[in-house]
């Protein structure tokens, strides 16, 4: 698994598509927030948590319709939800 790293428009515009299926970036900063790449070229940024025992993926929106820093913000805004 690579080292999570800032999201930034530079890296996720420079994060290659795989061959087939699907990969994922993780944030070095905000644990869970992601970025999730399909071979498609369709760039998800994502929000990774647990609940109930169970491990959920939340959708919050796509590149470029949001930046990494909108996204970021709303996956924190997700954690403080959930932590409540």
């Amino acid at each position: 698994m690579p080292e999570p790293k800032k999201l930034t428009k530079r890296s996720v515009d420079a994060t290659k598509a795989p061959a087939t299926g699907e990969t994922f970036v993780w944030d070095s900063q905000v644990p869970g927030f992601g970025l999730r790449v399909y071979a498609s070229g369709r760039r998800l940024f994502v929000f990774q948590y647990r609940t109930t025992g169970r491990t959920r993926r939340m959708v919050l929106g796509g590149s470029p319709a949001i930046t990494a820093e909108q996204a970021r913000d709303l996956a924190i805004a997700a954690s403080a939800k959930l932590a409540k």
